[in-house]
């Protein structure tokens, strides 16, 4: 006998707050992130209305609502070699994102906007 479906019980949202959450929690693990960049992911627009920058990340949700995108600002230690710690941070909050929340990243753009030196 094959099995009913399951009646649905509702949709589940997850917001973008949270999403952002766990991708500034993935990048700060990666060893020579500094810190996120709250204020340089915030657009003009912004100041205007409600964006959807939160924590150093900005992300958009695709068409359909089951991928997004990310872009995130960090701040970066000036020992790092910058290149491979973008794609450590990538692959990382991919990593997150998928395995926490079951959503697919098409992309995440990680622009570095400020290099801190410590003494």
């Amino acid at each position: 006998m094959a099995a009913e479906p399951a009646p649905s019980l509702g949709a589940v949202r997850v917001a973008s707050e949270v999403i952002a959450s766990i991708a500034q929690m993935a990048a700060l693990e990666v060893e020579g992130v500094a810190s996120m960049d709250e204020p340089a992911a915030r657009p003009l627009s912004g100041l205007l209305r409600r964006g959807t920058a939160h924590r150093g990340v900005r992300v958009t949700v695709e068409p359909g609502g089951t991928s997004l995108s990310l872009v995130l600002f960090v701040k970066v230690r000036a020992v790092e070699h910058v290149t491979a710690l973008a794609v450590e941070i990538q692959d990382r909050v991919t990593e997150a994102i998928e395995r926490m929340l079951g959503l697919t990243v098409s992309e995440v753009t990680v622009r570095v906007t400020r290099v801190v030196y410590e003494d």
